[in-house]
Formats: C-alpha cells, sequence, structure tokens
C-alpha cells in the first residue's frame, strides 16, 4: 500500500500543477460539484482496486462457477448455440449440435437442478465440479474452465455418438433423424473397409465401415436411425448422460432389423424366386449360390465325361419341404453364406429346410438325378421394390 499511495500522491500533483484555479458559475458550477471521472480513479488508485472499478463485466465475464452452471442450464433448455459458445473450442462438426435435435434429446431427458462449486486451481485455470439431474440419473462431473480474455469457458471437448456396428453395409445410420455416417461397406475382396462412391460403386477411401463414433453430441437422449425402408433398429435408445460419463445404451447396443413390411416383402420375394427357379431348365442360373454348384458338381465332377445338355434340367420340391410363403423364417443381419457383392444392404433367413431334387440330361444318353437340402438364403435389400434372392444348402 505505500507504494500505492506514493503513486497516487504524484499523480494528484501533477493534475493539481496542470489546473489553473477558477471559480465557476451557472452550469459549470453544478458540473463542477459533481465527482469527477479523474477522482473516481483516483480513489480506485488509493484502495488499490483499479481491476475492480476500471471496466464493466462483459457477457461470460462471470466466475467459472456461473459459466459451468450456464453451459449446463444452456444444454438444458436446448439451446445449443449459447452451449457452444460456452466451449473454449467448439466442434467444427455441428451436424448432431442444432437446437432441434438437442431440444429433443433434453425433451426426453430433462436436465435438472444443476449446481457448480469451483474446486481448485489458479489466476487462469480452474476446476470445477458440478451435479444435475438427466432423465432419471443423477450425475457428478468436473469440468477444467479457462479464462480466455474475460470469460470463463468450459475447457472440454464434447463426447461422440456410440459406434453402431451391427449397421449394414451401404446404408447410411441416422440419429435422431440427422444422418451421421457415409455410406461404408466391407470388400471382402480385398480385406479393407472404404467408403463407397454412388456413382460406380468403388471404393474410393479406406474408413472403419462399422463406426459411427466421432459425431459430436451434447448430453441428452438420442436415438439410432437406418436410412432404409425394409430396415429399423432395435435398442435404438441411447443417452449421453455428460462430458465424461459413459454413454447410456439400450441392452447391448442396436440392432438392425427388418421391418414388418422389409419381412412380408423379403419373405414373398423368396417364394417367387423358388416359383421361378421350378420352372427354370438350367442349373446356373436358377437364383442359387452355394447350392448349385454343390448340384453342378455331383452331377458332372463324378462323371468326367458327363456333359448337361443345356436347357434340359427339371426342378421340383420334394413333399413335407418348408412353405416359403407361409413359414417365417429366422432373421439374421448376418451369416457365413453371403454370396452378395460388397455394398449390398443384406439380411439372412434361416431355419428352413427345403429338399430340391433336379434331373439333367446327359449327351451320351441317359439322365442324373440329385437332390439338395436348402437351409437359408439371403436378401440383397439394396433396392427395396426388387429383392434378391440367393439360396444356399448345408
Amino acid at each position: 500500500m505505500p507504494d500505492v499511495r506514493r503513486a497516487v500522491q504524484r499523480v494528484a500533483r501533477r493534475v493539481r500543477s496542470s489546473v489553473r484555479p477558477s471559480r465557476p458559475s451557472g452550469a459549470d458550477e453544478q458540473s463542477h460539484r459533481r465527482p469527477s471521472r479523474l477522482g473516481a480513479v483516483l480513489a480506485c488508485l488509493a484502495v488499490g482496486a483499479v481491476a475492480a472499478c476500471g471496466t464493466t463485466p462483459g457477457p461470460g465475464s462471470t466466475g467459472p462457477e456461473e459459466a459451468a452452471r450456464a453451459f449446463l442450464e444452456a444444454v438444458g433448455q436446448g439451446h445449443a448455440g449459447d452451449a457452444l459458445a460456452l466451449l473454449r473450442e467448439p466442434p467444427s462438426d455441428r451436424a448432431l449440435l442444432t437446437d432441434a435435435v438437442l431440444g429433443e434429446a433434453v425433451r426426453q431427458a430433462p436436465i435438472t437442478q444443476v449446481t457448480a462449486a469451483a474446486r481448485g486451481g489458479g489466476e487462469r485455470m480452474r476446476t470445477v465440479d458440478v451435479s444435475y439431474e438427466i432423465g432419471d440419473q443423477h450425475v457428478t462431473d468436473t469440468y477444467a474452465m479457462v479464462l480466455v480474455g474475460d470469460r470463463w469457458l468450459v475447457d472440454e471437448a464434447l463426447p461422440s455418438v456410440p459406434g453402431f456396428d451391427d449397421r449394414p453395409d451401404g446404408v447410411a445410420v441416422t440419429v435422431s433423424g440427422v444422418p451421421v455416417v457415409p455410406l461404408e461397406v466391407y470388400d471382402p475382396f480385398n480385406g479393407r473397409s472404404g467408403r463407397l462412391a454412388p456413382s460406380t460403386g468403388v471404393l474410393t477411401s479406406q474408413t472403419d465401415a462399422g463406426a459411427t463414433a466421432g459425431t459430436p453430441v451434447l448430453p441428452g437422449r438420442y436415438q439410432f436411425g437406418l436410412e432404409h425402408p425394409l430396415l429399423d433398429v432395435d435398442r435404438a435408445e441411447f443417452t449421453v448422460t455428460g462430458l465424461h460419463a459413459p454413454v447410456t445404451l439400450t441392452g447391448q447396443g442396436p440392432q438392425a432389423r427388418l421391418t414388418d413390411d422389409g419381412r412380408a416383402r423379403t419373405v414373398a420375394a423368396a417364394s417367387q424366386t423358388l416359383t421361378a427357379c421350378m420352372q427354370a431348365t438350367t442349373v446356373r442360373t436358377c437364383g442359387f449360390g452355394f447350392s448349385s454348384t454343390s448340384i453342378i458338381g455331383t452331377l458332372s465332377g463324378s462323371f468326367p465325361s458327363f456333359s448337361l445338355v443345356e436347357n434340359t434340367a427339371t426342378w421340383s420340391v420334394d413333399p413335407g419341404s418348408t412353405d416359403l410363403a407361409t413359414t417365417a423364417p429366422d432373421w439374421r443381419r448376418t451369416c457365413a453364406q453371403n454370396y452378395l457383392r460388397a455394398g449390398y444392404a443384406a439380411v439372412c433367413a434361416t431355419g428352413i429346410d427345403i429338399e430340391l431334387r433336379v434331373t439333367a440330361q446327359s449327351t451320351r444318353g441317359g439322365t442324373r438325378a440329385v437332390s439338395q437340402t436348402v437351409v437359408g438364403y439371403t436378401a440383397d435389400l439394396s433396392d427395396p421394390d426388387h429383392i434378391h434372392i440367393v439360396f444356399w444348402g448345408d
């Protein structure tokens, strides 16, 4: 304080020496009697409080506790822009960081009872303990806060959307109706994943085909979806409870499934494909995958001199076989027998038992008849109006 007092005295002497004394009159006298701005500054200097009285606090210049609380309250009110303005480094990907998406997320899982208390730190960096309720969960967390200019900001990264490993190849994932994943596929021929170019069907860049992680999101409750008219998601809901708390999934996480309409269309397509196959006269073009290879091998493999007469195949289904038109199969998203090229949205049907019998003529005379059991099929859903079926055997 002695140094401050001496500095004030020096300033006061300079001011007095530069001002010529005169007696004001009229309005000048009233102005003279008001406290001058210089006097206010000198008063602040006298008590060593220039920082406190030199400026008026601007927006965000409140303490770290208030800034942390304001961030959570903005999230809870569905004001994504206000929340992002309180982050030191807001993300550039804002696909899910909109008022519309956040508003619905916190409508389903309201954020209430927000508290914040500074715990420690230095002059420009502090830690703040926060607590709040999100839906029916109580959350406690600790935020790093940093002073940038005269504003305290939350120095934390936002969490990301969890992975959706069961996503069908070539189908975009949505979160709360917003697409968040490009069309990515797994190419079994070279063992890598990549982004599918829509115009050419060629893998253009290597990526993680099963991941959705990486899209930033604010606390709230969200739903996975699929951009496909015949596919839906089981256990679609997930809750982002905080910046550091783990994301709460429903059950074991999201799983793609056929819609009721998708099941009906796929069963109808399988039944129609089998009917068409029974009317075919060739082994190779009857819509069969592994089973046709087995039949061809049985017909010709054991008899090197045996060759088939074109268009002499006759197909039949043994009595007691599964009726595809009336029997619901067991549906799977993936199966070992996948005869479709990369990039297809596909499902597998198992739990069926169809005994096929095919007879073909030989160029040397006579016929050869073999049977093949069909136990499942793969349905290509890339064109919902023209579902392609590939049958496979045991």
